[in-house]
């Protein structure tokens, strides 16, 4: 195109073409004001459109302003202002214009609002042809018959060109087109087959697949009519017409039929093809070449017909993509919930609401994880942490357990959400000795490439707290917020302090009182960083005898300090330091009994670091 030439203007009403206009300069579009005629009018002295009657308030007397914008050498641009002080216009591939806000867009452009939109594009080929819409929009395949549009059953039904065919004929086509639901296995299938239908049933000189990525259209698939793979360059116009409207569209001689002006074009159908959500996805395309005699000609029986085989293909590529979302769906759940709750979620996605709910909360890291780290550099770093959280995560889901994520070398898990379980305390106790055994087949792998022996502390917490996606719509994340969180994390941080390996809460301990596969040694009271008041601390221990045995000297000692008897306390100390070298808890009271402290039973332990 001359860049001196002007630009065409095409204006919509409710999907129906209602005027073309050559933009030179300038052009406005408004409603009617009084004195002028209704619409559709162009007004040339004024260079003005009018789209609206003087009753529709929707549209304002000068709504969209164009304006051509010429640089030398270039294509022309548009600049759109919206005009109006309330209502926002829409510039596809864009965005919103906001009241009294202006662009300047590249050709071709398409610019809607209220029940209007305008095409702007350079000249076409189409001169001499006009575009034909279906009285209908296309339905997309989740929606509902029996609202505002007319089905396609009810336009077959009333087309007079449906009489001229036998029954015969009519069942082979409809036999055609459920074939492109039966056959296809997959998006890029339904549309081969979409095209082999439309041959079929139509009788087109080319038939062709399109998909719309929302910038591009790229044809998919091509057949002429023998079936064999063909190329098309199919009419931009008509594709813009097919995004614009969502509707079935034919393009017919303009008038009547001009047969010598006409030779050596084609006559074409285009039917979009849209998404599950009524977006425009693709188009079913074809054309008639005309022959030795006569203008190409595509009826609008023959339109209905593609457009049926058009949404069948719309059907299945959303029925195939509902599939794969349901397969993204469950390998996402998977990654942090059992296999059955995974399936269960995925049938009762509910679940997964905001919910308050009785939990446990589990914290686990890594013992000397940062001089570890920094000994053998990151490489190995990153080897041996994703080793150690991906053995850690299948304990957790072997024990009904939710992982909900991972922060550097720790773990964070929970039990009784999203599904409750009555028994989720004492599944999160099963699971922190899942997890200690675990430990030491991790250790066997990993000792000699890290040069030290792989250890865990964990930290245990129960009670209500707030469950629900607390990640993003970009990122999945189900897990708690709450008290119950923070009394988790802060009793793994006092873990370490104690020397011990699991560190739990009391409603935790009692959970574990008739497992057999546990005993909990009262460790006293402890006043944790942020928290409000002291709580009782347990540790969770194997139930071997030298356990048990220490379990028992341990609530002896906390009885002496209960009762303030500090003779029999300093002497059952002693025999238990004796008796259990190695434990942490009592070689640091004999540390402060010695240093002459008192010990306070209302808060025993007291810890100034998270």
């Amino acid at each position: 195109m001359n860049p001196k030439e002007g630009v065409q203007v095409q204006v919509f009403s409710q999907g129906q073409l209602v005027g073309r206009v050559e933009l030179n300069e300038s052009l406005l579009l408004g409603r009617q004001r009084p004195g002028e005629l209704p619409p559709p009018h162009f007004d040339a002295p004024s260079l003005r459109f009018i789209i609206a009657p003087l009753a529709d308030q929707q549209v304002s007397r000068e709504h969209v302003a164009l304006s051509l914008v010429r640089s030398d050498g270039l294509a022309p641009r548009v600049e759109v202002v919206n005009r109006s002080r309330k209502r926002s216009v829409w510039i596809e591939g864009q965005s919103r214009l906001a009241p009294l806000e202006n662009s300047v867009v590249n050709l071709p452009a398409r610019v809607s609002f209220e029940d209007h939109y305008v095409l702007i594009d350079q000249p076409s080929l189409d001169a001499g042809w006009e575009f034909q819409s279906l009285q209908h929009q296309t339905l997309a395949p989740r929606q509902v018959r029996g609202g505002p549009a007319v089905s396609v059953h009810q336009t077959l039904m009333a087309s007079q060109e449906i009489q001229t065919y036998s029954s015969e004929q009519l069942i082979d086509w409809l036999s055609k087109t459920m074939e492109v639901l039966q056959k296809a296995a997959g998006a890029s299938d339904y549309l081969r087959q979409a095209v082999d239908a439309a041959q079929q049933i139509v009788g087109l000189d080319i038939a062709a697949a399109l998909r719309w990525d929302g910038q591009h259209w790229t044809t998919e698939w091509a057949l002429d009519a023998s079936g064999a793979e063909s190329t098309i360059q199919p009419s931009k116009s008509a594709l813009n017409l097919v995004l614009a409207g969502k509707r079935t569209l034919r393009r017919l001689p303009a008038g009547s039929k001009h047969a010598g002006s006409l030779q050596g074009v084609s006559a074409l159908v285009a039917s979009p093809i849209l998404s599950a959500e009524g977006e425009v996805i693709g188009a079913l395309y074809g054309v008639r070449h005309d022959g030795t005699v006569g203008v190409p000609d595509i009826s609008e029986f023959e339109a209905l017909l593609v457009e049926m085989v058009a949404c069948g293909a719309a059907a299945g590529i959303a029925r195939e993509e509902e599939k794969e979302k349901a397969i993204a769906e469950r390998v996402r759940f998977e990654q942090f919930f059992t296999p059955e709750l995974a399936a269960e979620l995925e049938s009762n996605p509910g679940l997964l609401q905001g919910q308050d709910a009785e939990i446990s909360v589990l914290f686990c890291d890594i013992v000397s994880f940062s001089s570890i780290a920094g000994r053998v550099g990151s490489t190995l770093t990153m080897r041996w942490v994703s080793d150690v959280m991906d053995s850690l995560s299948e304990v957790v889901l072997k024990h009904g357990g939710v992982v909900v994520d991972f922060i550097g070398d720790e773990l964070m898990a929970m039990w009784g959400a999203p599904k409750a379980h009555p028994d989720y305390g004492k599944l999160a106790a099963q699971a922190a000795r899942g997890l200690l055994d675990c430990r030491r087949e991790i250790d066997q792998r990993w000792r000699e490439a890290i040069g030290s022996a792989t250890d865990l502390r964990i930290g245990i917490a129960s009670g209500v707290a707030s469950v629900g996606n607390t990640g993003s719509s970009r990122k999945f994340k189900y897990g708690p917020l709450g008290a119950v969180v923070n009394l988790a994390s802060r009793l793994q941080g006092a873990a370490k302090q104690l020397g011990v390996r699991t560190l739990v809460d009391e409603q935790t301990s009692r959970a574990t009182l008739d497992d057999s596969g546990s005993v909990a040694r009262p460790l006293g009271t402890m006043q944790l960083v942020n928290l409000p008041k002291p709580v009782e601390v347990y540790e969770i221990l194997e139930p071997t005898q030298d356990n048990q045995d220490l379990v028992q000297a341990f609530q002896s000692i906390l009885e002496l300090i209960r009762r303030g008897s500090l003779t029999e306390l300093l002497d059952s100390v002693a025999i238990a330091r004796k008796q259990f070298p190695d434990d942490l808890p009592i070689r640091m009271l004999e540390s402060r009994l010695k240093d002459a402290e008192a010990l306070n039973p209302a808060c025993l332990w007291h810890f100034e670091n998270k």
